[in-house]
């Protein structure tokens, strides 16, 4: 059976977790790097061979040509609490010999330099940022493209690893201009632009302080640079985009939500703000609004916020500040960990005051809740990912033994991936239940997944039941076999029930749902244990 684990008290545990897989062969594409001696670490990058293979056809085996990339990348370390795990992040470059950058079209993606090696640890679904990226792809103007991989370095096995895009100023990323050090006046010093809300060691990568307080903390938020980076960007530029920020903010606060003349909406593309703010809040991903938080801005054009960043810790894979908790809002951050480093500014909490933007918010989402946020949607794409990941989970874990062992963040400690994605589908019902009855007042119960649902079907190991609409009045649920004996008689106590396929033989079974007149609600509902 499944376990729950909460922590109150944050502990990190640095012991060793890792195996020595042999890997032979994989169906996802494979990357090897020879280092030939050096020592890869958290900066600066270190140049090293490069091989990857990906045989659209077949497998591909560690011996086989490397068909897509022979050459060298830069590589090091990445990533702050995550560095200290077993399994590493790498930000990598491609690079010629003499280590110049070197745009190349790799894996299907775009001719760039820049990408990201992302090594999912503490998140034992393994998928949690391949999720958020592919749902923001179909939602958004950009969202990072990524695949999964599996990596060698100096011929061990490192793991499974999500092959992603870095986010930075691209014709196929953030499509905006490129600003260059003599653009210091007219339209050229309008864009374009890329800004963030993040952790931050270097004092120099902030380019100014809010002259607002995050909301309820006597707390000014810092923009840090991120396109043009703090050494290359000029004077001008830092008191241009400065000022159309805090033109923002002073329209924002202000009364009647203008300044100058101006509403806060003619300075940020409302959209995009919206769109972020419902895919951090169905997540309630920790990280949301005050770190890893990226706005961008083209020449004559108005703020973005985007694209989407770090989502490893969403999805009920943080066990402090709420986050691991289906109910309450992400926004609210800072009345529930005041004492954190990095808060949420005040937007969000003002954007509520305003009621056309929560009208648009409301709007929004319920569209949403008909595509991207549609509670099958959710799941197919959970399980098209896990498709995808196949075997090399169970490598994956054979490498880093980390199944059924707290780490630091978990919320809840699986035996097995199966579980591990269970628990993700569990939470994201629960979470999408909350969304609709505390943003939209429960108007989305004609969606589908008002009506009872049994999912998957035929089986995945488990499967669960969703009551929607008939949860109030129904009672029971009964399972009967193919003979009509009742096999399973089980009192409704919560929206969703699951078991385990190994409660059951294999065959033909229905369900039904009673109520406490011990009619039947709804319609028998048919599934196939294999």
């Amino acid at each position: 059976m499944l376990r729950f684990v909460f922590h109150t008290v944050l502990i990190f545990c640095s012991f060793s977790l890792t195996g020595q897989v042999d890997l032979v062969e994989t169906h996802l594409p494979l990357i090897k790097i020879y280092t030939q001696g050096q020592s890869i670490e958290d900066d600066p990058k270190v140049l090293v061979r490069c091989e990857i293979t990906d045989n659209p056809q077949g497998m591909n085996q560690v011996g086989d040509f490397p068909n897509v990339y022979k050459g060298f990348v830069g590589i090091e370390i990445r990533g702050q609490s995550s560095s200290l795990f077993d399994k590493k992040s790498y930000g990598i470059e491609f690079r010629d010999a003499a280590g110049e950058d070197l745009d190349v079209e790799i894996l299907g993606f775009p001719k760039e330099e820049d990408f990201v090696l992302h090594g999912p640890y503490s998140d034992k679904s393994l998928i949690r940022n391949a999720i958020v990226y592919s749902m923001a792809a179909d939602m958004m103007e950009y969202a990072p493209r990524c695949r999964f991989v599996e990596l060698l370095i100096d011929d061990k096995y490192k793991g499974l690893y999500l092959f992603v895009e870095k986010i930075k100023r691209d014709i196929n990323r953030v499509d905006i201009e490129k600003i260059k050090k003599d653009d210091i006046e007219g339209e050229a010093l309008k864009g374009g632009y890329i800004i963030k809300f993040d952790k931050s060691d270097i004092a120099q990568e902030t380019l100014w302080y809010s002259p607002y307080t995050a909301q309820g903390v006597n707390v000014n938020p810092a923009f840090i640079a991120s396109y043009p980076k703090a050494a290359d960007i000029e004077p001008e530029q830092i008191d241009y985009i400065r000022g159309f920020v805090t033109d923002f903010e002073h329209a924002l606060a202000a009364d009647d939500f203008t300044f100058k003349g101006k509403n806060y909406k003619e300075y940020i593309d409302v959209g995009t703000f919206i769109d972020y703010m419902l895919i951090s809040e169905l997540t309630k991903n920790l990280d949301s609004y005050r770190v890893s938080t990226f706005m961008y801005k083209s020449r004559g054009g108005k703020l973005k916020l985007g694209p989407v960043w770090d989502y490893n810790l969403a999805l009920g894979n943080a066990n402090f500040c709420a986050s691991g908790d289906p109910e309450g809002w992400q926004y609210d951050f800072n009345s529930i960990c005041p004492w954190d480093n990095w808060l949420n500014h005040f937007w969000w909490r003002r954007f509520l005051e305003d009621e056309e933007f929560v009208e648009l918010l409301k709007e929004r989402y319920l569209e949403l809740r008909r595509s991207e946020f549609n509670l099958l949607n959710l799941y197919r794409r959970i399980d098209s990912l896990v498709v995808e990941v196949g075997d090399a989970a169970a490598r994956n874990f054979d490498q880093h033994d980390v199944l059924g062992k707290h780490l630091w963040p978990n919320v809840f400690v699986g035996e097995t991936h199966a579980q591990e994605i269970l628990y993700l589908k569990q939470w994201l019902l629960k979470r999408v239940a909350f969304m609709d009855e505390n943003l939209v007042d429960g108007s989305v119960a004609s969606d589908p997944e008002s009506m009872p649902l049994l999912y998957p079907n035929p089986n995945l190991g488990y499967f669960a039941v969703t009551l929607g609409k008939h949860n109030e009045e129904a009672e029971k649920i009964l399972i009967y076999n193919s003979e009509g004996k009742v096999v399973t008689e089980t009192a409704i106590e919560n929206r969703s029930k699951v078991w385990f396929v190994e409660d059951f033989d294999h065959g033909m079974y229905y369900m039904r749902l009673i109520n406490r007149e011990g009619k039947t609600v709804g319609k028998f509902m048919k599934f196939i244990v294999f």
